[in-house]
């Protein structure tokens, strides 16, 4: 079995967050996620018993068109806890990852970090 494909999220604080992702067959056609249903969600360790948040996750438009969303809210971002140190770069992280059940077997689609990122600018 191959490994999970590792994407890492950099999430801006004071915005919701909004992921489209479109998943293929082998061949690169869309897949049809008909009837399938998915699942994220954020971790401050990968051992923690229960989510530190859960995201919201939609299938967009027809489902044989193979495409699904993942969304945060405001105020979720918010919770997340941004460190940075002065060069820039991040000092604290926490894992998330996207899970799917066709109803036969449950699979992990993406793995990763998820960074907050301090944002300057509010509108």
């Amino acid at each position: 079995m191959a490994a999970t494909p590792i994407y890492d999220l950099v999430i801006p604080k004071g915005v919701p967050l909004r992921l489209s992702i479109e998943l293929e067959n082998t061949d690169g056609t869309p897949k049809d996620i008909t009837g399938y249903t998915f699942a994220a969600q954020i971790k401050k360790d990968y051992n923690d018993p229960s989510a530190f948040l859960s995201a919201s996750v939609s299938i967009v438009g027809a489902a044989t068109n193979g495409e699904i969303r993942v969304e945060l809210t405001k105020s979720q971002v918010d919770q997340l806890n941004a460190s940075w140190n002065e060069s820039g770069a991040p000092t604290a992280h926490y894992f998330w990852d996207l899970l799917g059940d066709n109803g036969s077997f449950e699979f992990k689609i993406l793995r990763g970090k998820a960074i907050p990122e301090p944002t300057v600018t509010s509108i």
